[in-house]
């Protein structure tokens, strides 16, 4: 009976771990190449692969919001609730004013109505104020996906 239950308990922790890995090999495969071809000289690491795919798909729901299309945000705030969990390049920018932002940014993708430029402008500024703290590098390439109105 015990090595029933052992067995069973080592099952569920193998599938668990499969289902992990395969949920962090879509971002961690390299099937995303962003137009810009960036090549960080640190490697790439969880949070900045999570970082350009939030950038790329921020594109697409600038240029749908610009077009009058509706917005799907569902890849969006997925890849945001990732920013808490995400493994970064330098773990000192895991601060409470990081996790502030990211929880601040996620709440602002919910508040993003269909087409409503003002609030998906409000959350990309939160972006440059999280950058301003803690790798100001990407801010005028974030700056440039603003709408303007």
């Amino acid at each position: 009976m015990k090595k029933l239950l052992f067995l069973g308990v080592i099952s569920v922790f193998v599938i668990a771990c499969s289902q992990q890995i395969e949920a962090n090999s879509k971002i961690e495969q390299s099937e995303f190449k962003h137009p810009d071809s960036i090549l960080n000289p640190n490697g790439d690491s969880e949070l900045s692969l999570v970082m350009r795919y939030l950038h790329f798909e921020a594109e697409k729901i600038g240029e749908k919001i610009k077009n009058g299309d509706s917005v799907d945000l569902s890849e969006f705030r997925n890849l945001v609730s990732r920013l808490q969990t995400a493994v970064p390049t330098d773990s000192s920018v895991l601060d409470a004013d990081y996790y502030n932002f990211s929880k601040s940014m996620l709440n602002q993708v919910d508040q993003i109505s269909n087409g409503k430029s003002f609030e998906y402008n409000v959350m990309l500024g939160t972006c440059v104020a999280c950058h301003r703290n803690t790798c100001p590098g990407p801010i005028e390439k974030i700056n440039k996906l603003m709408i303007e109105s």
